[in-house]
């Protein structure tokens, strides 16, 4: 509410009119509020935004941004006449630094979306994803998000996700997300390797950051992640580091150890080690 210099202009209490920007790509907005005395004709954007970030605006819900200018009551009745409220050709949002507490369905109005971001938020679930069929890349970041439920179903198509700084005790709801790259759920609450294991068969997983998780302070913990990974295990970056050659060795050792201990056909490991080229 600080004046504009020694007028009487509030910046965040100035009404932002948008008929008049029709062919408008990309939108920026920070510290407004977000609610029809203050944003109009935001729905005129429609067809034409392509990138649309709302930040630091207080919003609850995603409706109020997707639907700022349609009046509802209940997202039901909107919903059913959703063609004409779609973002067609929305593809990056970003509402990070607000007060949501979830996904409501309206999120599906953009399905065109390849890249979402509601980092700095109190989101608890992950609800409603799964009308996005072009996301790509999902980013939330410091929110409140406890995960039990498997996610192949809802983000099976994601290859990056950044879940750092949450409440995840462990990487098995991740176990199917078979176009996974890149995993970053450091500062969370993941303690026993039993709970890595299930993301370290993922055939495309190029990153995982665990940093700041109590499971990273048990005994050889680089090395048992890495051999469960086997031969992959060179290919992927660790907390910010890809394996170094001691520890290649020491992870191939394992593994013979292991074949060992099993009884299994030492055959098995040919090709298979992560220093194989070297054998």
């Amino acid at each position: 509410s600080d004046k504009v210099g020694t007028s009487s202009i509030c910046l965040n209490n100035l009404v932002y009119d948008f008929l008049a920007f029709k062919c408008l790509r990309r939108l920026f907005i920070e510290n407004v509020i977000l609610d029809s005395d203050h944003v109009t004709s935001l729905g005129t954007l429609r067809s034409t935004l392509e990138e649309l970030s709302v930040k630091n605006c207080s919003i609850q819900e995603i409706s109020r941004v997707l639907l700022c200018d349609t009046p509802h009551s209940s997202l039901d009745g909107v919903l059913a006449n959703s063609p004409s409220l779609a973002w067609t050709n929305l593809k990056h949002l970003d509402l990070s630094e607000n007060s949501l507490t979830g996904l409501d369905r309206s999120i599906r109005l953009a399905t065109t979306l390849e890249s979402l971001t509601i980092n700095n938020n109190a989101i608890n679930t992950l609800d409603n994803l799964t009308g996005l069929p072009r996301l790509r890349n999902l980013q939330l970041s410091n929110n409140k998000i406890k995960i039990t439920q498997d996610l192949h179903t809802v983000l099976g198509q994601v290859t990056t996700i950044d879940l750092s700084y949450n409440k995840i005790s462990s990487l098995q709801p991740f176990r199917k997300l078979y176009s996974l790259q890149s995993l970053k759920v450091n500062n969370n609450r993941i303690e026993e390797l039993e709970d890595v294991y299930p993301v370290c068969s993922l055939p495309c997983l190029e990153t995982l950051d665990l940093t700041n998780n109590k499971v990273t302070q048990q005994v050889d913990y680089r090395l048992k992640v890495f051999e469960s990974m086997e031969q992959r295990c060179r290919e992927v970056s660790l907390d910010g580091q890809i394996p170094s050659q001691p520890e290649l060795d020491k992870v191939s050792v394992l593994m013979a150890l292991r074949v060992t201990r099993e009884k299994k056909n030492p055959i098995s490991l040919f090709g298979n080690l992560p220093n194989s080229e070297q054998w």
